[in-house]
Order: C-alpha cells, then structure tokens, then sequence
C-alpha cells in the first residue's frame, strides 16, 4: 500500500522510503498504531483508539511521532497529531508538483491554483470589509472542526471587526452548527463577512486525488438578527453531506 512516498509492506509489516531505499521493520506495537491510521485514513483517530491494550500512552506518542518523521516529505503533510482529539493520517499530501485536472485548457500548476484561491479570499475581504487595500491576510478566526464520522475541516474567517469578542460569539455558533453534521464534505470552509454583518461569502474547498473541487455560496441578510442557520440549510448548500 502507498502512503505518500513510503510503501506499507502489511505482510512483512515494513514500512518503506523509496525515496531514500530504506526500510524500517515495524514492531507489533509500532504495526497495531499504523493499521488504525490505515483503517481510517482520512479521519481523525483518538488516542484512545490508538492505544493497544498494553502500551503505555507515552509509548504511543513516541511511535506518531516516528511515523511523522519518516513520512514526512519535503512541505508535505501526510500524518499530523492534534493536541485533545487524535491523530489522522491523511489520504493526500499537497505537493508542489500537483495539477489542476479541472482547467478547461488543460492543467493549471498547483503553485498557480494556489494564487487564485488567495487572490479569490482577498477579493472576499476586499468587497466585503471596504477596506482600501490588504496588505497582509490573516484569518480573524480559526478551528478545526472534526465531523461525527471523524472528517477533519479548517473553519477560516475573515471579517472587518475591531470589536473580536461580538465576531467570536457569532462564529462560534456557526462553528457548533458544522460540528453537528454527520460528515462535511470539504477540507477547508473559507467564510467572509461584511463590515455591516449583512452580506456572506463562503467558499468551500476539497482535495481528491484527480484534482481540487469548490463551491462558493453567497448569503445576503434583511436585518442582522435575521435566523438563517440550520441543519436542513447546511446541507442544502452542500456543507454538510
């Protein structure tokens, strides 16, 4: 089985760096923690989960901890450990090499992608704050949100708010809603408020192994207080599958 560069000899139980042409023979403990990962890959596991029933907890962060030195790659993110929820082993790596499949010309580099997506959240916070210029763009809120079913998502906004706190309360109720779906089907929730809270733009992002799928969605208010979030309106505009 491929992970990343590394191949996992389940047989042998051996993980391979065929980049480097080394191998590292996986002890019983070491192979019961890479096959949880395995099983789930894509989805956040507790440590709990993690844990066989003789090994110590300390023993178990030491073994992620190897893991994520020997298939890290470069900037690639393959296997990442997150403090009070678990650990997922990812089911893609962002390499700078990728392409967009989706390009009605062709490819597009994903260094390019990339840009378009930054220049797309600017263009959010641009319209949307009334900001002359931005300098520098920089989440106002950030969190990781993991689904029932263990999905892992980055919940981003951005707003022109100076008072943190009144933007707090509102996102955190958007974040509790997004945590009671059964699964998201996106990696990355990208959301833009406007100066008078009235208007929103979200853009949803998702990475398969063919190419980067979105969706945007724009959301315009009568009055600030207007009720507009709901579990039946979160799927309905396809953030909660």
């Amino acid at each position: 089985m491929q992970i990343g560069h590394c191949w996992y000899d389940r047989q042998n139980k051996q993980l391979i760096d065929q980049a480097k042409d080394i191998s590292w023979p996986l002890n019983d403990q070491e192979y019961w923690v890479l096959e949880q990962l395995v099983q789930h890959r894509g989805q956040v596991v507790s440590i709990h989960q993690l844990k066989s029933p003789h090994m110590h907890r300390t023993t178990m962060l030491k073994i992620i901890e190897s893991l994520i030195q020997f298939l890290g790659g470069g900037k690639d993110i393959l296997l990442e450990y997150i403090p009070n929820q678990g650990v997922i082993l990812y089911k893609n790596t962002t390499s700078p090499h990728a392409s967009l499949l989706m390009s009605p010309r062709g490819t597009l580099p994903y260094s390019h992608y990339l840009l378009i997506i930054m220049l797309v959240i600017a263009g959010c916070v641009y319209a949307y704050s009334g900001l002359s210029t931005t300098s520098h763009i920089k989440a106002d809120y950030s969190e990781r949100i993991v689904s029932k079913q263990g999905g892992l998502t980055q919940l981003l906004v951005y707003a022109a708010d100076e008072e943190n706190y009144k933007l707090n309360e509102q996102v955190n109720i958007i974040a509790k809603h997004i945590k009671s779906c059964d699964a998201i089907a996106w990696q990355t929730i990208t959301l833009a408020l406007s100066r008078d809270k009235l208007s929103l733009s979200i853009i949803m992002l998702q990475q398969t192994e063919a190419a980067w799928l979105y969706h945007n969605v724009k959301l315009s208010r009568a009055y600030v207080d207007q009720k507009w979030l709901s579990p039946n309106w979160l799927k309905e505009v396809h953030i909660c599958e």
